[in-house]
């Protein structure tokens, strides 16, 4: 079970994930910014409103979205050969340039809608690599839509998603619509 850890480098990526939270953390205690709600666009208006109400939620909760779109990074470029075998630097590389700004360091529009993208992007791959199951297709689809939808800047990821498919594999109209 432990050399299992050590092979895995899980260890290391537990490390990172504790390192980013104390480091959003302490930048949060250190700098005290405060909430601009003027930047806060799209249909999740109101929930984020809500959770910035109490900052240290909003840090935690907008920490929390960082680690899934660093996950899911880690987890296209590991899986799919990318970039080689990066490790856990691409996690670190989020964690850090997305702290630069104070005003990132609460939850806002665009962590939800790069969450979704970045899920929806994974289906993509999913679907294409799993004999082009309707049900990623479906889900790739939703996914992007909730991604415009709270930020209007996505709406060509519908655009993306198309031509990948029609790149990809020969579609019949009934596949995307």
């Amino acid at each position: 079970m432990i050399k299992k850890v050590f092979e895995e480098k899980i260890s290391v990526s537990i490390a990172v994930i504790i390192g980013i939270i104390v480091y959003r953390l302490s930048i949060f205690y250190i700098i005290q910014p405060k909430f601009d709600a003027s930047l806060v666009h799209g249909i999740f208006t109101n929930i984020i409103f809500t959770l910035n109400q109490s900052p240290l939620i909003s840090v935690l909760v907008s920490t929390l979205f960082i680690l899934i779109q660093g996950l899911i990074i880690l987890r296209l470029v590991d899986y799919y050969d990318i970039l080689g075998k990066p490790g856990s630097s691409v996690l670190l590389s989020l964690g850090i340039f997305s702290s630069i700004f104070p005003e990132t360091l609460f939850i806002n529009h665009i962590y939800l809608a790069n969450t979704f993208f970045l899920i929806a992007t994974y289906s993509v791959f999913q679907f294409l690599e799993k004999n082009y199951k309707k049900s990623l297709l479906l889900k790739a689809s939703f996914l992007f839509g909730l991604s415009a939808l709270t930020l209007s800047e996505f709406y060509w990821s519908f655009v993306l998603m198309i031509s990948l498919i029609i790149i990809f594999k020969s579609v019949k109209l009934s596949d995307i619509l």
